[in-house]
């Protein structure tokens, strides 16, 4: 199913409203419940990665890890996790050539 906000061409599009595009990169987090009995799930991030990405690199709760780049994206999950109220997975930096580079500012597309 793909939903748009009006007026927008892409999800994307509406998250960036207002932020400077040089500067901003947007990134998809999200929660999945598998567990309704115990109010547990998973929580993930993913996004394209620019050409030659081998990696990228991502913080949830203070804890930073590299996740491979597959098909010109990346996916990484943290299973068996509360909803997590107040603080998101963020995207920090892509591997290319050997060597990371930073990403700007985010302004996460949540979708749960």
């Amino acid at each position: 199913m793909l939903m748009n906000a009006p007026g927008f061409d892409t999800p994307e599009h509406a998250a960036m409203l207002g932020f400077p595009p040089a500067h901003v990169h947007v990134a998809v987090v999200g929660w999945t419940v598998t567990d309704g009995d115990r109010g547990l799930g998973v929580v993930t991030i993913w996004d394209e990665a620019p050409a030659g990405a081998e990696a990228a690199r991502v913080r949830w709760r203070s804890v930073e890890r590299d996740v491979p780049v597959n098909a010109g994206g990346f996916l990484a999950a943290w299973w068996r996790e509360q909803y997590p109220e107040d603080e998101w997975p963020t995207l920090v930096a892509f591997r290319v050539s050997g060597h990371w580079i930073t990403v700007g500012p985010q302004h996460s597309s949540r979708g749960r």
